[in-house]
């Protein structure tokens, strides 16, 4: 949530930019307007929920794991 800034001439091309180089990074970028976030947080919370599911589930460490070493 930025607010405004998002719809003035060029800032877009500048937020596509800025996305693009976050996703290389592995973040998820999720946009919501402002009137959303004010008036609809509930779905807003919901949608967040729903792409923290998509993402996967890291295995464990073995390490130290005393059953999977050789003694």
């Amino acid at each position: 949530m930025d607010g405004g800034i998002h719809f003035e001439e060029g800032q877009q091309d500048k937020d596509q930019k800025r996305q693009k180089r976050l996703e290389s990074l592995g973040v998820t970028v999720i946009r919501f307007s402002n009137l959303d976030i004010k008036n609809n947080l509930k779905w807003v919370l919901e949608e967040i929920r729903k792409e923290i599911e998509k993402l996967p589930t890291p295995n464990p460490s073995k390490e130290g794991n005393i059953f999977q070493q050789k003694l």
